[in-house]
C-alpha cells in the first residue's frame, strides 16, 4: 500500500514537472491604455472658415494592428485643440499619421508619455509613441502636432480674342484653402497680367466676375512640381473644368515663389446677338417672302434688322437669321417687331428655350410674363406688344420669333357727346357716313373687316359748333386716346388677340368747339393804340326802346349791374367767376344791321379754367351770331388794345384769353 502511494506521488510530481514548461510558453496580455491627439498652429492656419471650425484628420495603428480614424480642430492663439481620449489602445508602440494636404505641413511634433515626460520628434506627418497599459484615464499618452501654412503664387492674364472688340478692365476672384479669398484686375488692350497673388498651395479656383464678357478659352501652365494633387499649372479634373459659362477654372498651385508660379490665361470675346424668324401654322402660305423688321435697343444704342421666315418651321437655314452685333454680357436689350398687319406674334424663344407663348396659336388673352434665363439673367415678354426684353448672357444669344396669321377684326363705330354733336366720319380716307350722338354702325364683316394689327386712320367733319374731343376703344384694339384736332388713329387687335378675331368698338366723342377768332392787330406805337383788323362801322342810330348794350368787366370789381338779366346759367360747364360785369353808360343804342338784327349784352365777365383767365360773354338777339367790339384796359385806365370778335348768341361762351396785364374790358355789340 505504501508502495502504491509512493508511486502515485511520483506520478503526480512528474506531471507537475512536465506542466511547468507549458505554462511558461503562453502569450502575455499587454493590456490597454489611453491616447489623445492634439493640434495647434504657428498662427498661419485659420481655426475656422466661414464660421465653421476646420477639421484635420489622423490615422492611428496600435501594436495589435487595431486602427482608428479621428479628427480635431486646430487651436487658436497657440492653444491646442484635442480629440476625445481614445481608449482600448493596445499598450506598446503606436503610430499616429496626420492626413496631409499641399497647403499645410507639420512644423513641430512631440508627445508626452504616461509619466508626463515630453519627447520631441522630427517634424513630419507620422509620430511613433508608446502607450502605457492602464485602466486609469489620467494615465494617457498625448501627441502634439503644430502646423504651418504652405503657399505658392498664381498670376492671372487676360487676352482679347482677335477682332472681338473686347476691352476694358476685367476683374477676377481667387479662392483657395484655409478660407483664402483674393482679387485681381487686368485692363485690355493691350493684353496683360495682374500682379501675382500669394495663395495657399494646392487647388485654387479662379473666376472672372462682373463685368464678365464671353469667355472663349481658359488655360493654365507652370513648372511641374511635387504637389500631391499633380503638377503645378495643371487644370484639376478637366471634365467640366474649366467652365466657360461661369468663367471659372480650378488649377494647381505649387509651393514656392515666382519661379514656381502658376499662370492662368483667360481669353474673352463679346457676346453675339441675332434674331431669327420662325413661321407658325399657315404663316408661309401668305408671308413666305415678307421680311419682318425688328427694332433693337442694346446698351442705349438702337438699330434695325430684318429677317425672313424659315422655309421650314424649326429649320435654322442660312439667311433666316439677322446678326445684330456683339455686346458685353450683362447688356440690357429690347427687341420689338414692327408687326405685319394680318399676323400675330405667338411665341418668343431664347436659344431654343421657350420664353412665352405657343406657336400653335392657342392664345386667348394678353400674354406677358417675366422670368429668369438659364444663365441667370432676367427677361420679360409681351406678345401682344410684340416685345421681349432680356439681359445678354455669355456666348450666342439667339432670339427666335414665331408669327402666324391672325383672323381679321370686326370694327363698330359709335358717336358720343351732347345733342347736336354729330359728325361725318371717314376711316382710311373712306366715308362711313354721319353719326349722331348715341348712334353706332353695324360691325364690319367680310372684306370690310380690318386686318389684325392694321391701323385705322380716323377723321371727322363735325357738325357746326363742335369738334372731335377724344377717341376711346373697347375690345380688340389699341391706340386711340386724345384726338389731334378732328383726327386720330387706332390699331386693331393689339391688346386682346383671339384666334376668332373679336370686335373692336371705336367711340368718337365730340364737344363744343371754341369760337372762331379772327386775327387781331397789335397795339400801336407811342401816341396811340393799334386798331383791330377790320375796323367796325359806326354804330347805327339808337332805337328808343333798346336796352343798354355796353358792358365793362373788371378783375378788381366786386359789384355788378346791367339793364340785361345778370349772370344767367351758362350752357358750357360752369367755370369759376373771376370778375364782374358793370354798366359803363346807357347812351349807346343797340346795333341794328340792314335786316333789323338787334343784339344786347346779357352778361360779360372774366372766368378762370385750369389756371387760364378768359373773357366770357352772353348775348341775346335775333340772329345766331353778332360782332362784338372789345376794348382792353390796362393799369391806370389806359387802353392797350381794341379788337372785334364774332360771338354766338343765346348762351354764355368763352371768347378769348385775357392776359395778366389786362385789368378790365369794355364790351359792346356792333351794328352790321
Amino acid at each position: 500500500m505504501r508502495k502504491l502511494l509512493a508511486l502515485a506521488v511520483v506520478s503526480i510530481a512528474a506531471m507537475a514537472v512536465w506542466a511547468v514548461p507549458a505554462f511558461a510558453d503562453a502569450p502575455q496580455d499587454p493590456g490597454t491604455g489611453f491616447l489623445q491627439v492634439c493640434k495647434t498652429s504657428d498662427g498661419t492656419i485659420n481655426p475656422t472658415v466661414g464660421g465653421v471650425p476646420q477639421k484635420f484628420n489622423f490615422h492611428i495603428v496600435d501594436s495589435a494592428g487595431h486602427t482608428w480614424d479621428v479628427s480635431t480642430a486646430v487651436g487658436a492663439n497657440g492653444q491646442y485643440a484635442c480629440t476625445d481620449e481614445i481608449e482600448g489602445v493596445t499598450a506598446g508602440t503606436v503610430t499616429v499619421t496626420e492626413a496631409s494636404a499641399p497647403w499645410y505641413k507639420v512644423s513641430a511634433l512631440s508627445w508626452r508619455d504616461s509619466q508626463g515626460t515630453n519627447h520631441t520628434l522630427t517634424p513630419g506627418d507620422t509620430a511613433t509613441v508608446t502607450v502605457t497599459a492602464s485602466t486609469d484615464q489620467s494615465v494617457e499618452t498625448n501627441v502634439f502636432y503644430t502646423n504651418t501654412l504652405v503657399t505658392g503664387e498664381v498670376e492671372i492674364c487676360k487676352n482679347g480674342q482677335p477682332n472681338s472688340g473686347a476691352s476694358g478692365t476685367f476683374n477676377f476672384k481667387v479662392t483657395g484653402a484655409n478660407g483664402y479669398s483674393g482679387t485681381a484686375s487686368v485692363t485690355i488692350p493691350p493684353n496683360g497680367c495682374a500682379a501675382p497673388l500669394t495663395v495657399p498651395a494646392g487647388t485654387v479656383t479662379v473666376q472672372e466676375v462682373a463685368p464678365v464678357t464671353y469667355v472663349t478659352d481658359i488655360e493654365a501652365n507652370g513648372p511641374d512640381g511635387n504637389s500631391t494633387n499633380g503638377a503645378g499649372g495643371e487644370i484639376v479634373n478637366e471634365s467640366g473644368n474649366p467652365n466657360l459659362g461661369t468663367a471659372t477654372v480650378d488649377v494647381i498651385v505649387n509651393k514656392g515663389n515666382a519661379a514656381t508660379e502658376t499662370t492662368v490665361f483667360f481669353t474673352d470675346s463679346q457676346s453675339v446677338l441675332k434674331i431669327c424668324k420662325e413661321p407658325g401654322p399657315g404663316y408661309l402660305d401668305h408671308y413666305a417672302n415678307t421680311a419682318s423688321v425688328f427694332n433693337v435697343t442694346a446698351g442705349g444704342a438702337s438699330s434695325t434688322v430684318s429677317a425672313y421666315p424659315l422655309p421650314t418651321a424649326g429649320n435654322d437655314d442660312s439667311g433666316s437669321c439677322a446678326f445684330v452685333g456683339a455686346f458685353a454680357p450683362g447688356t440690357p436689350v429690347t427687341v420689338s417687331e414692327a408687326g405685319i398687319p394680318g399676323t400675330v406674334t405667338t411665341e418668343v424663344d431664347w436659344n431654343d428655350i421657350l420664353l412665352n407663348g405657343r406657336h400653335d396659336g392657342n392664345i386667348t388673352s394678353t400674354p406677358s410674363n417675366t422670368g429668369t434665363l438659364p444663365n441667370g439673367t432676367s427677361y420679360s415678354t409681351n406678345l401682344d406688344a410684340r416685345t421681349v426684353s432680356f439681359v445678354i448672357g455669355s456666348g450666342v444669344n439667339e432670339i427666335e420669333w414665331w408669327n402666324m396669321p391672325a383672323a381679321p377684326v370686326s370694327v363698330k363705330y359709335c358717336k358720343a357727346g351732347p345733342a347736336g354733336a354729330g359728325g361725318t366720319i371717314s376711316v382710311n380716307g373712306t366715308s362711313i357716313g354721319h353719326l349722331a350722338p348715341g348712334a353706332c354702325t353695324q360691325p364690319t364683316t367680310g372684306s370690310a373687316m380690318t386686318p389684325y394689327g392694321g391701323t385705322l386712320a380716323i377723321t371727322e367733319a363735325p357738325d357746326a359748333g363742335f369738334q372731335l374731343a377724344s377717341i376711346s376703344i373697347d375690345g380688340n384694339g389699341s391706340g386711340g386716346g386724345a384726338a389731334t384736332g378732328n383726327a386720330g388713329s387706332v390699331t386693331a387687335g393689339l391688346y386682346q388677340y383671339a384666334v376668332s378675331g373679336g370686335t373692336l368698338v371705336v367711340t368718337l366723342t365730340n364737344a363744343a368747339a371754341p369760337p372762331v377768332t379772327p386775327p387781331s392787330g397789335g397795339s400801336g406805337g407811342t401816341g396811340g393804340t393799334g386798331g383791330s383788323t377790320g375796323a367796325p362801322p359806326a354804330p347805327a342810330p339808337a332805337a328808343p326802346t333798346a336796352p343798354s348794350n355796353t358792358s365793362s368787366t373788371s378783375s378788381s370789381s366786386s359789384s355788378s349791374s346791367s339793364s340785361a338779366p345778370s349772370n344767367p346759367a351758362p350752357s358750357n360747364p360752369a367755370p369759376s367767376n373771376n370778375g364782374s360785369t358793370t354798366s359803363l353808360n346807357n347812351q349807346t343804342p343797340p346795333a341794328v344791321n340792314a335786316t333789323k338784327h338787334v343784339f344786347s349784352i346779357v352778361t360779360a365777365h372774366f372766368v378762370t379754367l385750369n389756371g387760364t383767365r378768359w373773357l366770357g360773354i352772353q348775348l341775346k338777339g335775333n340772329a345766331k351770331t353778332a360782332h362784338v367790339r372789345i376794348v382792353l384796359i390796362g393799369k391806370n385806365g389806359h387802353v392797350i388794345g381794341k379788337l372785334v370778335r364774332i360771338v354766338h348768341t343765346g348762351s354764355f361762351v368763352r371768347v378769348m384769353k385775357i392776359g395778366a396785364n389786362v385789368q378790365s374790358v369794355r364790351v359792346s355789340p356792333l351794328a352790321l
